[in-house]
This record gives C-alpha cells, structure tokens and sequence, in this order.
C-alpha cells in the first residue's frame, strides 16, 4: 500500500446534543488531496443533481431501502 500523507485526530469534543467536533492535523499532501477530492465531490454532485446526503449514505450502505 503506497503512503499518501498523514492525518491526526488531535482532538475530539463530544457535545450533550450527541454531535461531535473533530481537530485534525494534516501534512500539506493530504491536505491538498483532501481540498481536490472534496471539489470533485461537490462539483460532480452539482452537475449530475446528486445530494451529498445520499451520496454519504449509500457509501456507508444506507440506502438499499430508498
């Protein structure tokens, strides 16, 4: 497996609400990466009239009852 870059949780608050809020720390390869992919998703789903919600859930499995 080839290494792309580093990504580090440095820390994580939970709220009484049941949300979540993340730090992390990323080395500027995966940082660019992560602004180019992150794009490419909104763009695609903007041009194909995806919703991002949807695209969240089928990739986690969720949406074989929609």
């Amino acid at each position: 497996m080839t290494k792309v870059g580093t990504m580090k949780v440095t820390a994580l608050t939970e709220h009484e609400d049941g949300s979540a809020t993340c730090t992390l720390d990323l080395d500027d390869k995966t940082a660019a990466l992560v602004h180019e992919l992150g794009l490419k998703l909104l763009l695609y789903c903007g041009a194909t009239g995806t919703d991002l919600d949807y695209v969240f859930k089928d990739i986690l499995g969720e949406t074989a009852d929609e």
